[in-house]
C-alpha cells in the first residue's frame, strides 16, 4: 500500500498541490494504514466519506476495494486558498477546487467510475474557514439527500468539521444510514482535536446505547482512528497492543492517596466496599480505622465479609456512611444500572470508578460515558459533588517518572455522588460531564508528558551508555597508542638490527672475497711451481 499511497501523493503534486499544503488536512500515514486495514477486512460495497478534502483517502479506498464498490464523497469543495489559507495562516495562490483535483487523480488511477463527488456540507453549512475568519460563503447541506439516494452504507468514514456540534450531527446522520453490520470510522478520536470528537462521541453513545466504541490506547498518540459498531457485531482489528488495566489509575501510591483523601475529606466511618479489592483500597481503609464491610466473593484483610457472587443482587444492608464501587461498569449491559440503584440504597454518598468507552484493552463493550452515569445517578436523586482526581493530581504529577504512573483510562471516571433533595438539571449533568471530559484530555496530556519523559530518560541512558562506550574507546585508543609506540620502537630496533646485519653480511662477503682471491693465487703458484 505504501507504493500506492506515494503514487497518489505524486499525482496530486504533479497537478499543482504541494504535499506540505495537503498534509495539513490529509489523513496522516499511521491513521491511513489503520483505516485501510479495517476497510479492506470489511471489503464494503457502499462507502460514504464525510469530509473528503481533495479526495486523497477516497481515491486510496477506491484503489484498494473491488471494482463494484461505490464511494460517495461529501465536502464543501471550497477553493483551496480559502480553507487552506485560514488553516495555515499563509497566502496560497491555489484557486483550484478540491473535487477538480480529486476527479483528475481518480481518472489517472482508473477509479473514476467508483467515486462520486457531492459538493456541500454533510449536516451543517459551517466550515473551518467560516468559523475562524470573516469569510461568509453559502454552503448547501446535502448529507441527507445523498444518503437517501445512495444509502444504506456498509462503511462510513467521518473526517469533516471537528467541532463538537458538527461531529455530533454527522454521527446522527451516519447512524441513521448505516447498514446493520456496518462500521463508522472516526478520525482524531485521539490527538489535537480529540476533545471535541470525544465529547461528541460520548454524547452520541449516551443516546445510542446499541453502539460500542473502540480506539487505540491513549498512549498510542500516532493512532487517532476510532470505530463504532453495533453491539453483537465482530470487533475491529486495530493492530496495536491493548492497554493494560494494571497500568491504570489505581496502582501503588494512588491507592494510598485515594484512601487518604477519603479519610481526610469524608466523614465516613461505616463503609461498604462493593466488588473485588483488586488494588487494596478496602484493606487500606480498614487499616486506617474505618469499619469496612466488603461485598465480594473473597474478603479483603481486616474487613467484615458480606458474601456476594458479584453477579446477583446485593444482600440487604443497613445504611452505611459511604458506599465505594471501583468496578461500577459491568460487562453485561443492564447489570451496571441495577447495581447503581442498589448502591444508592446503601448510603447517602457513593464513590464510583469506571472506565470510559473505547480504549482497547481496558474498556468493554458496555462501558458507559460519564454523562450516562450522571443521568442514572440523577434518576436516583444523587448529584455529582466532587471529582477526587482534582485532589489526586499532585500525586499524579509526583509519579510521572515512576513506574506507577497511569498510562490508560482504566478507572478514570472517578466521582463522588451525594443524595440531594434539590432537582438535578440537565445543565448540571452537562457541566459534570465536561469535567470528566477534561479528565480524559488531562490523561492524553499526561500520556504525552510521560512519553516525553520516557524519551528523555532513554536519551539520558543512551547518552550515559555512549559516555561509557566513549570512555572505553578512549582507554582502548590510549592502549593502542601505547602499543603503537612500543611497536614503532621495536620496529626501529629491528631496522637497526637489520642495518647492522646487512653491514656484517657485507663485511663478511668482502672478507670471503679477499680470502677466495688469496686461495686462488696460492693454488696457481702451486700448480705452476712459481716462487
Amino acid at each position: 500500500m505504501e507504493k500506492l499511497r506515494n503514487r497518489i501523493w505524486d499525482l496530486y503534486e504533479a497537478k499543482g498541490l504541494p504535499r506540505h499544503v495537503a498534509a495539513g488536512w490529509a489523513l496522516p500515514e499511521t491513521d491511513t494504514y489503520d483505516l485501510m486495514h479495517v476497510l479492506t477486512q470489511k471489503s464494503p460495497k457502499r462507502v460514504l466519506e464525510i469530509g473528503s478534502y481533495v479526495g486523497i483517502t477516497a481515491n486510496l479506498m477506491a484503489s484498494l476495494l473491488p471494482g463494484d464498490v461505490r464511494i460517495d464523497a461529501i465536502d464543501p469543495n471550497q477553493p483551496l486558498r480559502v480553507e487552506d489559507g485560514v488553516m495555515t495562516q499563509t497566502e496560497l495562490g491555489l484557486a483550484m477546487r478540491p473535487f477538480d483535483l480529486g476527479r483528475a487523480v481518480a481518472q489517472d488511477l482508473g477509479v473514476g467510475h467508483k467515486v462520486f463527488w457531492h459538493e456541500g456540507g454533510s449536516t451543517t453549512s459551517k466550515t473551518y474557514a467560516t468559523e475562524n475568519s470573516s469569510i461568509d460563503t453559502a454552503i448547501t447541506v446535502v448529507g441527507n439527500d445523498v444518503c437517501s439516494a445512495h444509502g444504506p452504507f456498509d462503511f462510513i468514514f467521518i473526517d469533516a468539521l471537528h467541532y463538537e456540534s458538527a461531529v455530533r450531527t454527522d454521527l446522527e446522520l451516519a447512524a441513521q444510514w448505516l447498514a446493520p453490520e456496518g462500521i463508522i470510522a472516526m478520525h482524531d478520536v485521539l490527538g489535537k482535536w480529540g476533545s471535541h470528537v470525544r465529547r461528541a462521541l460520548h454524547g452520541f453513545l449516551v443516546e445510542h446505547t446499541e453502539f460500542t466504541l473502540e480506539h487505540c490506547p491513549y498512549g498510542a498518540l500516532n493512532h487517532g482512528m476510532g470505530f463504532l459498531t453495533r453491539k453483537g457485531e465482530s470487533r475491529v482489528d486495530l493492530q496495536v497492543a491493548p492497554a493494560e488495566a494494571e497500568k491504570g489509575l489505581w496502582q501503588g501510591p494512588m491507592v494510598d492517596a485515594c484512601c487518604a483523601w477519603i479519610n481526610g475529606h469524608l466523614d465516613a466511618n461505616r463503609i461498604l466496599f462493593v466488588g473485588p479489592d483488586t488494588h487494596g483500597h478496602a484493606a487500606t481503609l480498614a487499616s486506617r480505622g474505618h469499619e469496612v464491610t466488603h461485598a465480594a466473593r473473597e474478603v479483603a484483610f481486616g474487613c467484615k465479609h458480606l458474601p456476594w457472587d458479584e453477579q446477583g443482587p446485593l444482600p440487604p444492608l443497613p445504611e452505611m456512611d459511604l458506599c465505594i464501587c471501583l468496578h461500577a461498569a459491568l460487562p453485561r449491559l443492564g447489570d451496571s444500572e441495577r447495581l447503581l440503584a442498589e448502591l444508592c440504597v446503601c448510603a447517602p454518598r457513593v464513590l464510583v470508578s469506571a472506565t470510559p468507552p473505547g480504549e482497547l484493552g481496558v474498556a468493554h463493550d458496555n462501558a458507559l460515558p460519564f454523562q450516562r452515569w450522571a443521568q442514572l445517578f440523577a434518576q436516583q436523586g444523587y448529584a455529582g459533588t466532587d471529582l477526587p482526581l482534582q485532589h489526586l493530581d499532585p500525586w499524579l504529577y509526583a509519579i510521572y517518572n515512576n513506574p506507577f504512573a497511569p498510562n490508560n483510562s482504566y478507572g478514570l471516571f472517578t466521582w463522588l455522588f451525594e443524595r440531594t433533595d434539590q432537582p438535578i438539571t440537565s445543565h448540571a449533568i452537562s457541566q459534570s460531564s465536561r469535567s470528566a471530559a477534561m479528565a480524559l484530555d488531562s490523561l492524553a496530556m499526561n500520556s504525552i508528558l510521560m512519553d516525553a519523559y520516557r524519551q528523555i530518560r532513554n536519551a539520558g541512558a543512551e547518552y550515559e551508555n555512549w559516555i561509557a562506550w566513549k570512555r572505553q574507546a578512549d582507554d582502548r585508543e590510549l592502549q593502542w597508542v601505547e602499543w603503537k609506540k612500543k611497536t614503532d620502537e621495536r620496529e626501529l630496533e629491528w631496522m637497526e638490527y637489520k642495518r647492522q646485519a646487512v653491514e656484517k653480511e657485507s663485511q663478511l662477503m668482502q672478507e670471503r672475497g679477499k680470502q677466495s682471491a688469496e686461495n686462488k693465487k696460492g693454488l696457481f703458484r702451486t700448480i705452476f711451481r712459481l716462487p
